[in-house]
């Protein structure tokens, strides 16, 4: 386990405190700064406020699982993110992600004399081998697939739906989705 107490520090800093953790312990094991990456990624908020930080970390981490076959995934995203290391084989969670990013622009002007009107959030779909997946991680039930670059898409990844709806919570989330399955 993790021998800073990362705990103690607001999750918005961890990634930079951790890339000086390793920085300042070159004795550590391969095994362990895997472990404290993965650990710091799934407590991690919005990581594209840390991308050279993240950049950092992952050219630190060597995959260790055992996949052998490609794997669907999917994303929910805004049409602003830069780096896409998070997808999932879930396409309900990512739906979810879409419906949470979708209306961000109108949230952050919400109360100023300026009118913005977000674009729509994508939901995505692609294929990865898997030597481009980092790690899996099912740790926030999200069936979570990090991945390394753009280097290893057997299909790249395409717009499978456009976004206009704002999901205020999973539970929202969770009614929606059982009400689909229930109307199918």
């Amino acid at each position: 386990m993790l021998d800073f107490q990362y705990w103690k520090i607001d999750k918005q800093f961890r990634p930079n405190h951790l890339k000086e953790y390793i920085s300042n312990n070159p004795g550590l094991s391969q095994k362990d700064i895997n472990e404290y990456i993965e650990t710091i990624w799934t407590g991690t908020e919005f990581p594209e406020t840390n991308i050279e930080t993240w950049d950092w970390l992952f050219s630190y981490y060597q995959p260790a699982h055992n996949l052998t076959d490609p794997i669907t995934v999917y994303r929910g995203t805004s049409p602003f993110n830069k780096r896409m290391w998070s997808w999932t084989t879930d396409k309900s969670v990512a739906l979810w992600f879409a419906k949470r990013n979708y209306g961000f622009l109108d949230l952050a002007f919400k109360g100023t004399k300026q009118t913005v009107k977000s674009p729509p959030a994508l939901l995505l779909k692609g294929v990865i081998h898997p030597k481009g997946i980092l790690f899996t991680s099912n740790d926030r039930e999200e069936s979570e697939v990090i991945i390394s670059g753009q280097n290893h898409w057997l299909e790249m990844p395409e717009v499978i739906q456009q976004v206009n709806t704002l999901l205020h919570s999973r539970e929202e989330h969770d009614k929606s989705m059982s009400n689909l399955k229930e109307t199918a």
